[in-house]
């Protein structure tokens, strides 16, 4: 009698060598393929640079200044390749810096350094995150108070004493026993102007209170409220004797001006109340980022050095 022929097959173990060999092989193509698009990327925006710095070098020979905009040479994003350009032509000589864009990768030139790098320029966006603004246009009081007041007598001074960020910060001494909760305004009518309409912001600033005294608290006041009613308040900090960072966020409704006050949470029954502010932030959105202005890494003044709005990536 024939004995039926034996079914052979594959082991457990032999399946699980074979599924291993596999993911190793699809790991290598994709650490392959991604390598080469990064070099592709790569190629494509230090080819880009080099074109760019070409046409403004001989815009510069034809008229003594480098152009307004990029589109003034002829130059627009194109394909996956988009630009950014800040020119000063008012340094003597005039200078510029150039990023260029592909993908996630982001490359650099600029008229003292034509080679292109990686990374971005001071206030652009990199590896294809637009920048973000800090709308607070004298955040950590490095020169004077312009742009801060107190209201209801509140007197503000600048204190190079202490600091949170740079070398000095905003104390605020309230005059009176106030019956009202009312402390230290941070932002003037004029500063956060030209608001988007249905737009969310986030605004935050680090705060110190002496022991012994009120909780310190944020009210948004203003034209284009939504989100918050006049004089809501906003996050609280019960924290003493530290720096400690809060934040509120709102919506406008219309766009017009903001006005911020960092406030006495409950009505001070002390007169001469202090406490002091620094590091204002003020940002387009809902999340709460880490603090930055004009003296950051990758960060550039959009004005007067420490005493106008600032730009760069997110840190």
């Amino acid at each position: 009698m024939i004995s039926p022929r034996k079914q052979l097959g594959f082991t457990i173990v032999e399946l699980l060598i074979v599924i291993v060999v596999i993911g190793i092989l699809a790991a290598i193509s994709i650490v392959a393929y991604t390598g080469i698009q990064t070099r592709a990327q790569a190629a494509a925006v230090t080819s880009a640079l080099g074109q760019t710095n070409k046409k403004l070098a001989l815009y510069l020979v034809d008229n003594g200044t480098y152009p307004p905009d990029l589109s003034t040479v002829g130059i627009t994003n194109s394909g996956s390749t988009s630009y950014q350009y800040s020119v000063n032509n008012l340094a003597a000589p005039p200078t510029y810096c150039l990023t260029a864009t592909n993908g996630g990768t982001s490359y650099k030139a600029s008229s003292s350094v034509l080679i292109p790098n990686s990374g971005g320029c001071p206030g652009h966006g990199i590896g294809g995150v637009a920048a973000i603004t800090n709308l607070s246009a004298n955040p950590s009081l490095e020169i004077d108070t312009s742009g801060w007041g107190g209201p209801n007598g509140s007197i503000v001074v600048r204190d190079p004493a202490k600091s949170q960020t740079g070398s000095a910060s905003l104390k605020t001494t309230m005059p009176i026993a106030s019956s009202t909760a009312v402390g230290a305004s941070i932002f003037s009518a004029t500063v956060l102007t030209g608001l988007k309409a249905n737009t969310n912001y986030n605004v935050s600033a680090y705060v110190y209170v002496p022991s012994g005294t009120v909780d310190v608290t944020f009210s948004v006041q203003g034209a284009g409220m939504a989100s918050m009613a006049n004089g809501a308040p906003g996050a609280s900090t019960s924290t003493k004797d530290a720096w400690v960072r809060i934040n509120c966020a709102f919506v406008t409704n219309t766009s017009g001006f903001l006005i911020v006050y960092i406030l006495d949470k409950t009505a001070t029954t002390v007169a001469g109340t202090q406490f002091w502010i620094d590091g204002a932030m003020v940002t387009e959105g809902t999340t709460l980022l880490n603090y930055a202005d004009g003296a950051s890494t990758n960060w550039a003044w959009n004005g007067t050095v420490n005493n106008s709005t600032s730009t760069g990536p997110a840190l």
